[in-house]
This record gives C-alpha cells, sequence and structure tokens, in this order.
C-alpha cells in the first residue's frame, strides 16, 4: 500500500520534505499531476506500525538466548511431537511468557500498572486469542487511525509509553526466525496449522511494520488533505456509473481508480495455472489445508515422483 502511494505522489511529482531528521516528520509537496485524493480502507481499518527507529530502542524487545532455546523446544515439541495438539495455546502460551516479562523489563517506558507477570501472561493470551479484546494496556482500535498512528511513531521513537500491543507485537518479530524454523514441516492437524498461520498474519501489522518514515510519510499526506482515513475501515462499495461508492456512517467518496495492494492469500485450490491443476489432478501436489498452500514434507524432491 505503501509503495502504490508513493508512486501516485513521488512518481507524479510530488515531494516529501523532512522537517525533523530525528522523528522523519515531513511536509508533502504536490504536484498537478498527484490525485487530489487517495482513499485507503482495509477490512478492520488498523494501520500499520512501524518498527523501533534503532537498535537501541529496539533492544529493549529482544528475548534472551536462554528464552529463545526454551521458546524453540516448545514449538517443536508440539509440532513435532507424538502427543496430539488441538489448538494454538501452546503458542500463545510461549509467546506471552518472553513478552510479559520484557513488559515488565520496560518499566516506566510502559504504560502504567500494576500486574505480576502471571497476570500479564493472561492478558496477552486472551489479546491473542481474540483481536477484539480491550484491556487499558492495549491501544484501543476504536479511536481515529490518525491518533493510533500517531502513537505508534512515538512508541517507535521512545518518545511514548509503550502500550502492551507494541510490545508483542516487537516480541513475536524477534520469534519470528525460530518459529518458522521450529514449525516448518508441521506434524499437526490442518485447521491447527491454519489458526498459526492466522494468527501471525495478523500479528504482521506488527511484526513486518514499516519504518517510521514511511509512517510519517502517510501522515504527512493526511495532514495535506490528500489522504483520507475516513473511510479507512470496512466500507460499503457500490459500483456505480463514474466508478466505485465507498460509504459509512460518517461519509461517502466516489473514486474513479481502485487498487488492490493486498497480497492474496496462498490458497492453493484456487489457483487456474495449467502446471498446477495438472499436478493437483494427478495427485502430484495436495493443499496442507483448503485455505493454504501446497503440503511438503521434509527430504522430498522431484526424484520421489
Amino acid at each position: 500500500m505503501i509503495d502504490v502511494v508513493r508512486a501516485l505522489t513521488i512518481g507524479k511529482g510530488g515531494e516529501f520534505e523532512i522537517l525533523d531528521k530525528k522523528t522523519f516528520h515531513s511536509k508533502f509537496i504536490s504536484s498537478p499531476e498527484v490525485p487530489k485524493k487517495i482513499l485507503a480502507f482495509s477490512l478492520d481499518g488498523n494501520p500499520m506500525v512501524p518498527k523501533p527507529l534503532n537498535a537501541e530502542i529496539d533492544s529493549s524487545y529482544e528475548p534472551t538466548d536462554e528464552e529463545i532455546e526454551k521458546f524453540a523446544k516448545i514449538i517443536s515439541k508440539n509440532a513435532h511431537g507424538k502427543k496430539k495438539v488441538s489448538d494454538t495455546s501452546f503458542l500463545k502460551n510461549a509467546i506471552a511468557k518472553i513478552a510479559s516479562r520484557v513488559y515488565l523489563d520496560l518499566q516506566e517506558k510502559a504504560y502504567s500498572h500494576e500486574f505480576k507477570q502471571k497476570e500479564l501472561s493472561t492478558i496477552i493470551v486472551e489479546w491473542l486469542s481474540d483481536e477484539n479484546f480491550k484491556h487499558d494496556l492495549i491501544l484501543p482500535t476504536s479511536q481515529p487511525v490518525q491518533k493510533s498512528i500517531k502513537d505508534f511513531i512515538n512508541m517507535a521513537l521512545g518518545e511514548e509509553k509503550i502500550s502492551l500491543d507494541y510490545c508483542i507485537g516487537q516480541v513475536w518479530r524477534h520469534c519470528q526466525p525460530t518459529l518458522y524454523k521450529e514449525f516448518s514441516h508441521a506434524n499437526l492437524e490442518d485447521d491447527v496449522i491454519a489458526s498459526v498461520i492466522a494468527l501471525d498474519e495478523r500479528l504482521k501489522r506488527y511484526s513486518y511494520g514499516p519504518p517510521i518514515e514511511s509512517m510519517q510519510q502517510l501522515l504527512s499526506l493526511v495532514d495535506s488533505g490528500i489522504l483520507d482515513l475516513d473511510l479507512v475501515e470496512d466500507p460499503e462499495i457500490t459500483e456505480v456509473k463514474n466508478g466505485w461508492k465507498l460509504e459509512n456512517n460518517q461519509s461517502e467518496c466516489t473514486a474513479q481508480i481502485m487498487i488492490n495492494s493486498v497480497l492474496d492469500a496462498p490458497k492453493l485450490m484456487e489457483v487456474s495455472s495449467p502446471i498446477i491443476c495438472n499436478l493437483l489432478s494427478n495427485d502430484l501436489i495436495e493443499p496442507i489445508h483448503s485455505d493454504l498452500g501446497i503440503n511438503t514434507k521434509k527430504g522430498w524432491n522431484y526424484r520421489d515422483f
């Protein structure tokens, strides 16, 4: 989405002028070729979350070597062990144990609270289990998107108290390489695998968040009146004569061009490529789940067929 916006702004002769080199606060200078209005929207309306400004700030969220080692053993034991695993609680509890310790260690940098580690772990598991779970330590998704972006930018800069969800997202990012490695070729039920992937996808707005400069550029476009966030959360879309009408209870606007900047999910059964269809029809490949990609096993190669 950021690449698309840059193509429509910088690519059309516009320019982002950095006003503060420390925070990357910017001003957008437009040109006649830049669209007068860009409407951004998604199904949940939640913004991307920037990564910490530098390694020093990011180090506050790093698990210890011992924590990563224990995390790897837990994931491996549940993903490849003989005991049947029926849900993703093993992953949520493992992350919660690390994230709760990290949040306590943030001390005065975190939102004020008096919770012990066990209580924090319970809150974290609740939030990981329900994206609509609300708590005083979690930045509310009900506040205006522009304010959420500003809040997350300030957290990434180390200039604002850290919310628990921001902390969880950064800890998850540090744990992802281990999760991916230990979860490869998992011997789990399809639905459990799908649930783990869905959770990882949900947290990618934190763990795969863009640099601060990119989010500051989006804010500068909002300030200039070009980027419109009034319809950001799942608007009703109606095809009209001159485009598409987007509307909610507060606002409506008609767009002449619609750009899908979301990558499709890897649903094998929806791929229409002849080579994939032939491989499927000849039972040479199969989906790991009806909503996911190709099932693979360690050690497979083309000679097996």
